[in-house]
């Protein structure tokens, strides 16, 4: 399978063996990248290798399934994490759709990564009280909620 790199691709300040083609272009965003334009304004659910056909959607769906998430301390700060530097979000890589590819909901914060220690904290009750304001999921191109585009009016 052709699009599989196995180049190592910095995640925001981690190491990681993440394939960015298996990204969305919101995902991007999260690891501080620009996605392409073509994703960015028209497909930012589905991801880039997808969208370029350089693979199948149930190939994405797979490699997506197998990596399951990744840390993103762009998104600490969307968070709110005191220390955003030393904890790092982890967020889920979500299924796709079988036949539209895109992600069948948006990313959830599924851990805390302590990057002194490297441990990481999976206590659903502490993570329950993280929540990404409004604005900022406007920004991260998430899908169109009503509340955020009544939000953008009164602006």
């Amino acid at each position: 399978m052709r699009f599989y790199r196995q180049n190592k691709t910095t995640v925001s300040g981690l190491e990681s063996g993440l394939d960015t083609a298996l990204l969305t272009a919101q995902e991007h965003r999260l690891i501080g990248s620009t996605p392409p334009l073509l994703s960015a304004e028209s497909h930012p659910h589905i991801p880039q290798a997808v969208i370029e056909g350089r693979a199948t959607i149930k190939e994405v769906a797979r490699r997506r399934k197998e990596i399951e998430s990744f840390c993103s301390h762009v998104a600490s700060l969307m968070f709110g994490f005191e220390d955003p530097v030393r904890y790092g979000a982890v967020i889920s890589l979500e299924d796709i759709d079988s036949m539209t590819g895109e992600t069948v909901r948006d990313f959830q914060l599924v851990g805390i990564l302590d990057t002194e220690t490297g441990q990481t904290v999976r206590d659903t009750e502490r993570l329950s009280g993280y929540r990404i304001n409004p604005e900022t999921t406007a920004r991260l191109w998430l899908r169109d909620q009503p509340q955020i585009a009544s939000e953008r009016e009164r602006i």
